[in-house]
């Protein structure tokens, strides 16, 4: 029997080819406009990513280049260059270092005031999208952009190391005593060393700490290496182009021997940026400072809080002898003699007691051939300085560093110290009353004290001659106008004694030391400030040096 044909067959259907094309072409062009629509919706995020990006950019370097009003500066650039409904816009000042150890994220860290060198700016705004609500992503994409742009407006400065009066029998004497060594070199050597002006990063290349391989380091890597002075020296004596300061150093080398104390440079030195820069690299910076400068400091460091003693060779008229007992404290936590960084980095002396046991000779009368004791104790707080201000400007004649100093507090007293006292900084030192004199069944003894006093910062101006010229400047303590040793004697007390028993009238005996000690307070003076310029500190001064400056523009980082 005929079975009647079904007017539909799904067999026939999917067996025919005809129309195919049709709904491949239909197909494809379904998939080619989405494409399509995808693309014009991707080209139009890129092209608002890259004016976000530009005007962050834009406003970051603006926002640097006058740092201290980096946010309106910023903000009126956003406002001028492109985007003015930003969802959300965060402009902050912090410091940026380009240290290739740190993380990209870890180099820009938040931070306000002088400190800061860079200026951050993060802009988070929207674009249309044509075919969003097509595609199913809706009508509108967020953009996120930052920029962050760094000034390099540096310093390099230094405090203290008031080298001016050279005598070589107490420079000999406070190198032997601070190395453990016999140092002996001629006055002309020691003024050869003050003269010389040494490549910082040059001697610090030259550097070979015993038992250290730094032939692939970083400048860091010199810092942190423990150092001798007579390694430093031996490096110097490379880095300088001056015969006489060569064979004067290279003489230092030797005479202090490989038994000298060492210390880590990093304590004494603040490269800032260039610590991490590697050794084969000359940094852009160039440092020069003198060489007795660096290695009178280097020895004090080295010393550390031990208490040393120097038996001054000195001729001065009235003196019979002079011995010294030096103490150098802990500079404060991440303080450096010298310092190169941005606004606000800061540098200081070292805290530092001294006792002078001077020995006057006898004038005769009622003292008979009897020696004059004066012992005089100086207490030496820190001097600083901090970089207040780096002023460039369109041409060289304008560029001007602004330092501000402070002199260190200075206590001077007649009276006796024991070096356990004078050791320990952890505690103040209260001198006693000092023997000055003793004879046959007579003795004297008497106290005195003076004290300089300022505490406030002085600025300091120093133009681009007097950077180039090593030129320093001085803060002197405005409160103190006399000499030290009169200053004393204006309050010394004298207690005369005949065997044990006190004298009610204190008549010739102490009129007799009252006048030694004035006779000879000129010479006093000379070998006070003698023996306090040759470690680096003025009387009732600070002196400050700028030795070098680098001004450039805002620029784009990370």
């Amino acid at each position: 029997m005929h079975r009647p044909t079904h007017p539909f067959s799904l067999r026939r259907f999917v067996s025919r080819q005809d129309g195919a094309i049709a709904v491949l072409s239909a197909a494809s062009i379904a998939v080619a406009g989405g494409l399509a629509a995808f693309a014009v919706d991707l080209g139009s995020v890129n092209l608002a990513r890259r004016k976000a990006q530009q005007t962050a950019d834009l406003a970051a370097m603006a926002g640097a280049a006058d740092i201290g009003r980096a946010r309106d500066v910023a903000g009126r650039s956003i406002g001028e260059n492109g985007i003015v409904a930003a969802d959300r816009v965060v402009i902050s000042t912090g410091i940026y270092s380009p240290d290739p150890a740190l993380a990209r994220s870890a180099r820009f860290v938040p931070a306000g005031g002088t400190a800061a060198n860079a200026v951050r700016v993060e802009i988070d705004t929207r674009t249309r999208l044509y075919f969003g609500r097509l595609l199913g992503s809706g009508p509108e994409a967020p953009v996120s952009v930052t920029a962050t742009a760094a000034i390099a407006r540096q310093g390099a400065f230094s405090v203290g190391s008031r080298l001016l009066q050279l005598d070589g029998g107490v420079l000999n004497g406070l190198m032997s005593a601070l190395t453990g060594s016999t140092i002996a070199l001629s006055v002309m050597d020691w003024r050869a060393l003050a003269d010389a002006r040494i490549d910082l990063f040059e001697t610090l290349r030259g550097v070979r700490p015993t038992g250290v391989d730094l032939s692939a380091g970083t400048y860091r890597d010199v810092l942190q290496a423990r150092t001798r002075t007579g390694e430093l020296a031996r490096a110097a004596a490379a880095a300088t182009g001056d015969g006489r300061a060569r064979t004067a150093l290279q003489s230092l080398a030797l005479q202090t021997g490989t038994g000298s104390a060492s210390a880590r440079l990093e304590r004494l030195l603040d490269l800032g940026p260039y610590g991490a820069t590697p050794l084969a690299e000359t940094p852009a910076a160039s440092v020069t400072v003198s060489a007795l400068d660096l290695l009178m400091a280097h020895a004090q460091l080295a010393n550390g809080n031990r208490v040393v003693d120097a038996n001054l060779g000195v001729g001065l008229p009235g003196i019979a002898s002079a011995r010294l007992s030096l103490a150098i404290g802990e500079r404060p936590q991440g303080a450096r003699w010298l310092t190169i960084g941005t606004e606000g980095a800061s540098a200081h002396t070292a805290q530092m007691r001294l006792l002078l046991d001077i020995r006057l000779l006898g004038g005769g009368g009622p003292l008979g051939g009897a020696q004059v004791r004066l012992p005089v104790y100086l207490e030496v707080a820190p001097a600083d300085a901090r970089l207040a201000r780096v002023v460039c400007g369109w041409q060289r004649s304008d560029l001007r560093v602004v330092i501000d100093a402070r002199p260190g507090v200075l206590d001077a007293v007649v009276g006796d110290v024991t070096p356990a006292l004078m050791g320990n900084f952890a505690k103040p030192v209260t001198p006693q009353p000092a023997e000055l004199v003793r004879l046959p069944l007579v003795k004297v003894t008497g106290q005195a004290q003076a004290a300089i006093r300022n505490t406030t910062y002085t600025p300091v101006d120093f133009r681009i001659e007097d950077i180039e010229r090593r030129t320093p400047k001085t803060v002197r303590t405005t409160q103190f106008t006399t000499s030290l040793t009169a200053s004393l004697l204006k309050d010394l007390k004298l207690k005369p004694e005949v065997a044990g028993i006190p004298l009610v009238d204190v008549g010739l005996v102490t009129s007799a030391v009252g006048n030694a000690v004035s006779t000879a307070t000129p010479v006093i003076d000379q070998l006070v400030s003698s023996v306090l310029q040759t470690l680096g500190v003025g009387l009732g001064e600070a002196d400050v040096w700028v030795l070098s400056t680098r001004c450039d523009g805002a620029v784009l980082v990370q």
